[in-house]
Order: C-alpha cells, then sequence, then structure tokens
C-alpha cells in the first residue's frame, strides 16, 4: 500500500532541481572529466572502475539529453570533456558540500 506524502516533504522534493538527479555512474563520469581533460572511455573506465562499453553508453546521455560532457571523434574514437554547462554543474555539487 502506497501512502500519500507529508506536504513539508512534497515541497522539498519539487525544490530539488531533476537535471540535478544523476545515477551514480554518470556523476562518477563527470568528477573524473572534472579532474581529467580529454579522456577516452578507457581512461575513465579504468579510474572509475566500469567498462568501456558502459562509460559509452552513459556518455551519450549526458552528452545528448543533459549536454554535460561533449563527445568528439578522433581517430575512431570518442574523447570525451565537460562542456561549460558540466563545469557548472560540478561547480554546484562541490559548493553544496
Amino acid at each position: 500500500e502506497t501512502k500519500p506524502i507529508d506536504g513539508k516533504l512534497r515541497k522539498i522534493l519539487d525544490s530539488i532541481p531533476v537535471d540535478s538527479l544523476l545515477p551514480k555512474d554518470e556523476l562518477s563520469i563527470l568528477m573524473e572529466l572534472n579532474n581529467t581533460k580529454n579522456s577516452s572511455a578507457k581512461d575513465i573506465a579504468e579510474a572509475i572502475d566500469l567498462s568501456s562499453h558502459s562509460i559509452g553508453q552513459r556518455a551519450i546521455k549526458l552528452d545528448e539529453q543533459y549536454k554535460l560532457i561533449k563527445r568528439e571523434r578522433e581517430r575512431g574514437s570518442y574523447i570525451y570533456n565537460l562542456t561549460s554547462q558540466g563545469e557548472n554543474f560540478i561547480h554546484q555539487i562541490k559548493s553544496d558540500d
């Protein structure tokens, strides 16, 4: 049985920007890109313990849906960097800590 959410809790939940609710793996990718520039999926995968394929799939979403990273094709593979929007997103997360 589900119960309705308390009014105060509803206000708090509604105040959280939807675009700040990313899964842990996507946040890990963004944090790694904040520390490194021009990273390949392999580089990121080694740093955060995910497969290169998994990085690639998540990167598509972070690029196309959220505009937080840019993917540039270089010699048959992609190189990843944060966009300015991605940098702002990370800055916002860090300042909330």
